[in-house]
């Protein structure tokens, strides 16, 4: 089974304890954010773009694939 590179925590949120910080949540991945802001940018455009031909959902993962594996290329 293929692990989906998700690039991570977007937003992690930590804890200080007693010994340093701490991971208390991983909040949604690189992945997630990146494919809601490509559907929101879809969704607000001014386009031809015909949603019932689309799985839009699906459409803005694939973008946002597209962006992790540039941003790894950059690296």
């Amino acid at each position: 089974m293929n692990k989906i590179k998700d690039g991570g925590a977007a937003f992690p949120t930590l804890d200080s304890g007693l010994s340093g910080l701490q991971l208390r949540e991983q909040g949604m991945t690189i992945r997630d954010y990146f494919a809601a802001k490509a559907m929101q940018g879809l969704l607000s455009a001014d386009s031809e773009f015909k949603f019932e031909d689309y799985n839009i959902a699906k459409f803005a993962y694939q973008q946002a694939d597209l962006m992790l594996a540039e941003r790894e290329c950059a690296e």
